[in-house]
């Protein structure tokens, strides 16, 4: 309803939130052409719209961005629509009317869980250069310990069957190039 689009976007201090309105859209349709353009953390919306419903909305969004954080706003109070909207991972179900406060409030919530998330991610791949920094030490300690190629090449066979994520090894074999090309060394 563009009335109330229109107060929800002069209503909310969004400075005072440190969030920047991306778009406001007249319908579902719209506002996922909007996010192809330009993704945003936190979607506020509402069940029904035109184009496909608010939960129809979520859900593709979700698909394209999955750390993307969901308020929705509705005048329905169904179970049925809430189970959906936790089912995609929506951080609040708010209903209409309510007040500026509780939106703003639900607005900073969803902030939140994209810090807690942001910092689980940092931490993951924090964890994961430690993971790749320590094969690449194993793998150069065993090249500078092996004395011929065929005990060389059974001890890397075996330290690549204990590694458990491929990925992990593929982004070994670029450092260990990466590394040896940047030295000018081209023994691996």
């Amino acid at each position: 309803e563009p009335i109330i689009r229109q107060g929800l976007e002069q209503m909310i201090d969004w400075d005072k939130l440190g969030l920047t309105l991306t778009a406001s859209c007249s319908n579902a349709i719209a506002a996922l052409d909007s996010m192809m353009d330009d993704m945003p953390d936190i979607l506020l919306t509402d069940i029904r719209l035109p184009g496909m419903s608010g939960l129809d909305l979520v859900g593709r969004a979700v698909a394209l961005h999955p750390m993307l954080q969901t308020v929705i706003l509705s005048g329905y109070d169904t179970f049925q629509y809430a189970q959906q909207a936790v089912k995609y991972g929506v951080i609040e179900y708010l209903l209409k009317p309510c007040s500026q406060q509780e939106l703003e409030s639900a607005l900073q919530r969803a902030c939140q869980a994209l810090d807690r998330q942001n910092q689980q991610v940092l931490y993951l791949y924090g964890e994961r250069r430690k993971r790749v920094k320590a094969l690449v030490d194993r793998f150069r300690t065993l090249q500078k310990d092996a004395d011929d190629a065929p005990l060389l090449e059974k001890q890397v066979h075996e330290l690549v069957k204990t590694v458990e994520d491929p990925s992990l090894l593929q982004e070994t074999l670029i450092s260990l190039v990466t590394e040896s090309m940047s030295s000018g060394q081209a023994e691996w």
